[in-house]
């Protein structure tokens, strides 16, 4: 049972993803009533089998602002930055089942990290192929952190470096 709270921090996470302006009108109730069942039924051992339900999913279910379909990369921002928020941050399910989580979470993936790992299509274009390589690029310098926290770390430095280099 989704408490108000867990339903507040999952309409936050969703927030968080900064994807909403990508997706036709009404995407975010259906996002999020498919998150919270999601988040209903997490735990370490279904963990990837249930992101992977998500993001085809929501590839099936959510056409972006264009009327197209969304891509793997898209619906996997999503969730990877949902269960981030959820998971990392707030410590849902239970503090010590996000422990246990946690390790297993991908890292979430924007153009600037595409750029930095392989750039060889934007995040429209991203397969679960090319996703795939790249969560396998940030595990092997991420010197075994887990992969939805080196994100945030590694995502601050590429900030900083594209505004250092705009300012040059």
């Amino acid at each position: 049972m989704i408490t108000v709270k867990t339903r507040n921090i999952i309409e936050m996470a969703y927030g968080f993803s900064a994807m909403g302006r990508v997706f036709e009108r009404g995407a975010q109730r259906k996002i999020l009533q498919r998150f919270e069942a999601l988040m209903d039924e997490i735990n370490a051992d279904n963990v990837l089998s249930l992101h992977e339900e998500f993001i085809l999913w929501f590839q099936d279910t959510i056409k972006t602002a264009r009327d197209k379909r969304s891509s793997y990369g898209q619906a996997a921002k999503v969730a990877d930055i949902m269960l981030k928020v959820c998971v990392s941050y707030c410590r849902l399910p239970t503090p010590e089942e996000a422990e246990r989580i946690v390790p297993k979470l991908y890292g979430a993936v924007d153009n600037l990290v595409l750029d930095h790992c392989m750039r060889r299509t934007g995040l429209g274009g991203l397969t679960r192929e090319l996703y795939l390589e790249v969560q396998a690029r940030l595990e092997a310098e991420s010197a075994g952190m887990p992969l939805c926290e080196y994100d945030d770390i590694l995502w601050r430095k590429l900030v900083e470096k594209t505004r250092q280099n705009r300012n040059l």
